[in-house]
């Protein structure tokens, strides 16, 4: 592999962290994210360079969680940020989130939701100095989950984006009172004073054919219209060698984050690579080294 390092994450046991309730960087790995943010940016050359696939050879390299911690690093910037879970068949971000969401991009694809159904406002944590023992995080749980709620949010992290306003249709000339104010810079605020927002597209249903999905002429236009109307649109995706969901989503992004787990066979890496070569014009931006062990500095 040939790209350069950008970012290496050292194993952190809290790095799914939570904050009062809110989905927040984790101490111990809170720089190096906010590192990474810097480092893409820097080594696209380019503020044009918004939408960023992140990608991984193989399951378990922890494409999500850094997925999940651009994003909440690039928010700390007062970004407009938006997190697309395009891992169709086995998502994971409205886990790490603390949300909870049954329809998304599928539904949007499968011309069933529009945008203002289904995408979410999830407030972010402010990261404390340390955690609680055993890599406890701080957050309230309730049987093994995040609790969301607070008392200005009845309904938890879990909000609707554009509810009681007039639907997003995907192609529309009239892009919507949300996307229109986001286009001009206009951060929807969040109901606590110092918190950031994030927007957050879940996966939804898991569609019947999802290469297929992602390949639709939907996908592109939904690209284009969240592209120009955030700073940055972080998408998480299905591992390179196993399905080819993944192709269609990097065909239509600007940059390619890969993520290696440290210690996994080189080989997986290898293959991930040769699959990258044979996209058209993809745009591997540089790696990200995970889950790197103390006894290896």
């Amino acid at each position: 592999l040939h790209h350069q390092v950008l970012a290496t994450i050292w194993h952190d046991d809290a790095i799914d962290h939570f904050v009062d309730g809110r989905p927040a960087l984790s101490p111990g790995s809170c720089e190096a994210f906010r590192g990474l943010g810097v480092g893409l940016y820097l080594a696209s050359g380019t503020p044009e360079t918004r939408t960023i696939v992140v990608a991984s050879a193989v399951a378990d390299e922890g494409k999500s969680t850094v997925a999940r911690n651009l994003a909440l690093a690039l928010c700390e910037d007062v970004r407009r940020v938006v997190l697309v879970d395009a891992d169709l068949r086995k998502p994971t971000l409205a886990r790490t989130l603390g949300v909870d969401s049954r329809k998304g991009l599928a539904e949007i694809l499968a011309g069933t939701r529009t945008l203002d159904e289904v995408m979410l406002e999830v407030d972010v944590g402010v990261p404390k100095a340390s955690g609680g023992a055993n890599g406890s995080n701080g957050s309230e749980r309730q049987n093994g989950v995040p609790r969301t709620g607070t008392s200005q949010n009845p309904s938890g992290n879990r909000r609707v984006w554009g509810r009681g306003r007039r639907r997003i249709s995907l192609g529309a000339v009239d892009r919507g009172p949300r996307l229109a104010a986001l286009s001009r810079g206009v951060i929807p605020p969040s109901d606590v004073p110092g918190i950031s927002r994030l927007c957050f597209l879940p996966a939804g249903a898991k569609p019947s054919n999802p290469p297929g999905a992602l390949k639709s002429d939907a996908f592109s236009q939904l690209l284009a219209e969240l592209s120009s109307s955030f700073d940055a649109v972080v998408i998480d995706s299905s591992p390179l060698t196993l399905v080819v969901d993944a192709i269609p989503v990097i065909q239509n992004v600007d940059a390619v984050l890969l993520v290696v787990r440290s210690g996994t066979d080189s080989r997986s890496a290898r293959r991930a690579a040769e699959v990258l070569e044979r996209v058209p014009d993809a745009n591997v931006i540089g790696l990200v080294v995970n889950d790197v062990e103390e006894s290896a500095a």
